[in-house]
């Protein structure tokens, strides 16, 4: 397998110079620079796999850097670091379907577990995308699940609603697939903000994120009154997907 490559985007030097070599450790291609334009040129010329930006430089922040990424390249994966973190810009990063977000000082062993992740996510999209046909649609069968109304498809990342597609974000899906393999269980916020948004956080700061995640995916899935049935919220413990008898 080829080495995986990663673009570090980091304004002070002795910190990225710190990261590139924690980043190697684990036999990785990476490429330092020490501006949001600097990333965003080399990643005109050169493909990335991973993009591992600071949150606050000076002219070009790290929201800005992943914007301008994900137009050059809307698969790459991205990790937010920050020195000062705080409810609204992680709740910024996840909207920006960026893979986790940490905070400065990052522990070696957490930055080397957070790129694997980001890295494997990456390989298993590039791998299910270009392997399904028309061909395939027996064994793709398996991969469907219907829910009331909606039929998702984990196969192809694709979910409609009766005959109208929807239009999900990454993280909608992810969070919608996540309740849907967990049907009739209620799942908490911090799980949530753990497991599908990759941001361990507070009791409070994880309800704060997945409450806007959850009101959005409800609106887009199923037009009210409807969508309270799909995604009932348990007050006090978290959220579960509605079982069958409760959708008739």
């Amino acid at each position: 397998m080829a080495q995986q490559r990663i673009l570090l985007v980091e304004d002070d030097g002795v910190t990225r110079l710190m990261l590139e070599m924690q980043i190697q450790k684990a036999s990785h291609i990476v490429v330092g620079v020490a501006s949001g334009e600097q990333a965003i040129a080399i990643l005109a010329q050169e493909r990335f796999d991973l993009l591992v930006t600071d949150l606050r430089m000076p002219t070009m922040d790290g929201m800005q850097v992943m914007e301008a990424a994900r137009a050059i390249d809307p698969q790459i994966e991205v990790i937010i670091l920050t020195g000062a973190a705080c409810t609204n810009s992680a709740i910024a990063a996840v909207n920006h379907h960026a893979h986790s977000y940490m905070l400065k000082p990052v522990r070696c062993d957490d930055l080397i577990r957070n790129v694997a992740e980001a890295l494997s996510h990456r390989c298993q999209i590039a791998e299910q995308a270009p392997t399904y046909n028309a061909d395939h649609a027996g064994q793709a069968s398996a991969h469907v699940l219907h829910i009331g109304p909606l039929r998702i498809d984990f196969y192809r990342h694709r979910v409609t609603h009766g005959d109208q597609a929807l239009s999900l974000t990454r993280s909608e899906f992810s969070l919608l697939m996540y309740l849907a393999q967990r049907r009739g269980t209620v799942v908490s916020a911090v799980e949530i903000a753990r497991e599908v948004l990759r941001h361990p956080c507070s009791p409070q700061e994880a309800r704060d994120l997945t409450k806007g995640h959850i009101h959005r995916l409800r609106r887009k899935i199923t037009p009210p009154p409807l969508a309270a049935r799909l995604i009932h919220s348990v007050r006090g413990t978290g959220y579960r997907l509605a079982d069958d008898d409760e959708l008739m």
